[in-house]
């Protein structure tokens, strides 16, 4: 078990799984080493996030991981963060997608190679 500072919402391993990214309900997200699970960077993204009690209720964030990025979706503010996995953190962008975004994908195209 990871301490963390508070409860967690979402998580989310990169692709090598070197990287665990978590949201806590106190709006931050936190970069973790898997192996060890040192804390390495925080950053708050979100304001308090109340947890509904059993099923239903409204949308709660979310969290991805792609390549070196970190999407943390805020049903609340109708956007999607990005982060910067290995740029401690920083957030890159925020996406308004309005609504209240409940998951969030992302898609491409695998390289090609020509003979």
């Amino acid at each position: 078990m990871i301490p963390l500072p508070a409860a967690l919402v979402a998580m989310a391993f990169d692709e090598e799984h070197e990287v665990i990214v978590a949201l806590t309900d106190d709006g931050q997200v936190h970069r973790i080493d898997p192996a060890t699970g040192e804390v390495l960077q925080s950053t708050p993204v979100l304001d308090t996030i109340e947890l509904p009690d059993g099923h239903g209720g409204p949308p709660v964030p979310t969290v991805l991981v792609a390549g070196d990025r970190a999407y943390v979706t805020d049903p609340d503010g109708g956007r999607v963060v990005e982060l910067g996995i290995a740029d401690e953190l920083r957030v890159a962008r925020e996406i308004a997608v309005g609504g209240n975004p409940a998951g969030v994908a992302v898609v491409g195209l695998a390289p090609t190679t020509h003979d």
